[in-house]
C-alpha cells in the first residue's frame, strides 16, 4: 500500500521549488554555467562553419531523401520503378523552392 503524505510535507516542498523558480527566473544563466561552446551571437571560424555545415547537410539530405522511399514503399513502387526516383527528385527541388522563398521573404527583420 502506498504511504500517504502528510500536508506539511507537500506544503514545505512546494514553497521551495517557488523559490528555486524564483531565483532561477531571477538571475539570467551566466556563460560560465552552460558547456555551450558557442552562443547564438557567436561566430565560429571559417573552418569549423565549413563542417558544421555539412554536418547540417548530412543530416538534412538524408531526412530529406528517406521520406519519398518510405512513402514509395507504402505505394507499393517497385525498386527499379522511375516513379521511385521522381518522388526523391520532386521532394528535393521542393526543398530547394522552399529554402529560397524563406530566405528571400521568410527571414525579416
Amino acid at each position: 500500500m502506498a504511504e500517504a503524505q502528510c500536508p506539511e510535507s507537500c506544503e514545505a516542498e512546494e514553497e521551495e521549488s517557488a523559490e528555486l523558480m524564483a531565483e532561477s527566473k531571477a538571475a539570467p544563466p551566466s556563460r560560465s554555467n552552460t558547456d555551450l561552446i558557442y552562443s547564438v551571437e557567436d561566430v565560429p571560424p571559417w573552418y569549423l562553419s565549413l563542417l558544421f555545415g555539412f554536418q547540417h547537410y548530412l543530416t538534412m539530405a538524408s531526412g530529406t531523401i528517406s521520406i519519398p522511399i518510405l512513402v514509395a514503399s507504402f505505394l507499393c513502387l517497385e525498386e527499379d520503378d522511375p516513379a521511385r526516383g521522381a518522388l526523391v527528385c520532386t521532394v528535393l527541388v521542393h526543398s530547394g523552392i522552399v529554402t529560397l522563398v524563406q530566405t528571400t521573404f521568410g527571414v525579416r527583420q
